[in-house]
């Protein structure tokens, strides 16, 4: 599994630097052999170990400059206040 992982990441290096490069998980898929989850797990192991896989409404690729990481990570932080805000919602809920 772990030369898969680096497999996937010397592939996204390679070819799909810059958000203009992005690739679509289906694409991914494809090539990998792979569900969805298995290529979720691919993106999100990388990113845990610190390597800057990112993703938009284009797909996954990885960053052509620091703008595009922060890009994502904004995005995940947002997501991260949504949540958040929903499950304050749920504890204050009356059932």
């Amino acid at each position: 599994m772990k030369n898969d992982l680096f497999s996937f990441y010397r592939f996204m290096k390679k070819h799909h630097t810059g958000q203009k490069n992005a690739i679509i998980s289906k694409e991914l898929e494809r090539k990998y052999h792979k569900n969805k989850w298995g290529i979720y797990y691919f993106v999100t192991a990388l990113r845990k170990m610190g390597i800057p896989i990112c993703s938009c409404w284009e797909g996954y690729f990885f960053p052509d400059g620091y703008s595009e990481v922060a890009e994502t990570v904004t995005r995940f932080e947002k997501y991260g206040r949504t949540l958040a805000a929903t499950g304050k919602k749920m504890l204050n809920s009356k059932f």
